[in-house]
């Protein structure tokens, strides 16, 4: 599939929206007016390393999809223990094609992915060992999640019942490592916040 993916990179003509997003790369700012900027940093990432090429505009797409497999079967292996669980989440997500072929194409999703599931690997890692600074990590992948998509919000519930079932993690709201996180995420995001207005936008306003 890695390969599959590396060939509908450098054979198929970028659609209207990857052309869309690959301008953005061309520019030299911190966030742009409709979308979050990861994605346009993904495009810069690979456009500098391999030029302005179909290949380049879509590498670190294909990039993050190998990060995600990895950080699944590590999940995996680490909550199961079982070498089938680890075999099936590297290739269930081959299974959904948006997922798996069409992670080569240029969207937000290739970079909210991998900065997710980074996310909820720290989370596992936080349950495994206990050791606080796994929420630092937690923040950080998640304030890079929401630089690549704002629905990552959506994990926001499932990361709140984490932390109160069962009862004994419910301790982690004594402490200031869950708010350090949120801080972490926050400070991440805030390049969304410098977004430029331009000059008038305010009288044209309906």
């Amino acid at each position: 599939m890695t390969v599959l993916r590396i060939a509908y990179a450098c054979l198929v003509d970028l659609r209207t929206d990857e052309a869309y997003y690959w301008t953005w790369s061309k520019e030299n700012v911190l966030c742009y007016l409709d979308h979050p900027p990861m994605l346009a940093w993904f495009i810069r990432l690979g456009t500098t390393i391999f030029g302005d090429t179909l290949f380049g505009a879509r590498f670190a797409g294909i990039l993050g999809m190998l990060v995600t497999q990895l950080l699944l079967a590590d999940i995996a292996r680490r909550v199961t223990r079982d070498a089938r669980a680890i075999v099936l989440a590297v290739l269930l997500p081959e299974a959904a094609l948006y997922y798996g072929l069409l992670t080569a194409k240029v969207a937000p999703d290739v970079a909210m992915i991998p900065f997710s599931v980074a996310m909820m690997w720290s989370l596992v890692r936080l349950a495994e060992s206990h050791n606080p600074r796994w929420w630092l990590a937690a923040g950080l992948f998640g304030g890079l999640s929401l630089l690549s998509k704002f629905t990552v919000v959506m994990f926001v519930p499932a990361i709140i019942a984490f932390m109160l079932v069962p009862d004994w993690r419910a301790r982690w709201l004594r402490s200031p490592s869950p708010y350090a996180a949120v801080l972490i995420a926050l400070v991440v995001f805030s390049p969304v916040g410098l977004v430029p207005v331009p000059a008038g936008a305010g009288d044209r306003a309906p």
